[in-house]
């Protein structure tokens, strides 16, 4: 099978969801444990690098070293930030963005000022908000559509002209916590969203039909429940912007 690209998935994905991912073409990269990170979450994607459309990836100084290493064979520049993410909120959300086609989204007074200056460099707007896991928060194409249980949130972006919809909090599970959130249990790469798992079904009939009507596809990776995991990047093999 041709590749399609590569996906950075957290280090505790299922084996299920690791192979369905290869099936369809994806060389996957795992994280790593960060040890100031609460251990429910130390694996998690958005909570310690931010990859940019551009090709660029910014990721903790204390995983510089892994990230510079595990992608050497990939037509990408890995930046290292200036602060590592550690436990409590909000020292933890330094990484933990939402990025939009001219514009990003966060906590901007906690967000890394490495990857701040990334995106100021290209002339990208910054928004702050009051969600700190404003990345976990919200699953979105960048440019037509945003799925997200924050009201405020959505109430922006469709200002903005995206399609929104409103999905409640207990959708996404997060071992150890109430509920996770659908940016965590979720990427999105050329017209198609990978979940990690299912909705219940009175949910899932509603994404679902919201996606279809937006002529966007869907995959799910695995049969057990949707998981906040910590998020996917994808990036395919020849990026043309």
């Amino acid at each position: 099978m041709t590749t399609k690209g590569f996906a950075i998935i957290p280090m505790n994905s299922p084996k299920e969801m690791v192979e369905k991912l290869a099936y369809l073409g994806f060389r996957t990269y795992k994280t790593i444990g960060l040890s100031e990170l609460d251990e429910r979450v130390k694996y998690h994607t958005d909570l310690q690098c931010h990859l940019l459309a551009n090709g660029v990836i910014v990721v903790a100084p204390v995983v510089y070293n892994y990230y510079k290493d595990i992608l050497s064979q990939e037509n990408i520049s890995v930046i290292k930030g200036d602060t590592n993410p550690r436990s409590p909120y909000p020292y933890d959300i330094l990484y933990n963005i939402k990025a939009f086609e001219s514009f990003i989204m966060g906590r901007l007074d906690h967000i890394d000022q490495s990857l701040l200056n990334t995106y100021k460099e290209l002339n990208y707007e910054t928004i702050n908000v009051t969600q700190g896991y404003t990345g976990c928060s919200i699953l979105t194409d960048g440019k037509t559509f945003a799925i997200s249980s924050d009201k405020k949130i959505l109430e922006s972006l469709k200002e903005r002209g995206l399609s929104t919809l409103e999905i409640g909090r207990g959708d996404v599970h997060l071992e150890g916590f109430k509920h996770g959130f659908i940016g965590g249990a979720s990427g999105y790469f050329e017209g198609t969203v990978y979940f990690t798992g299912r909705f219940s079904k009175e949910r899932e009939v509603i994404v679902e039909r919201f996606l279809r009507d937006l002529d966007i596809d869907f995959l799910y990776l695995s049969d057990g429940k949707i998981v906040d995991l910590g998020g996917m990047y994808f990036r395919r093999d020849q990026w043309i912007r």
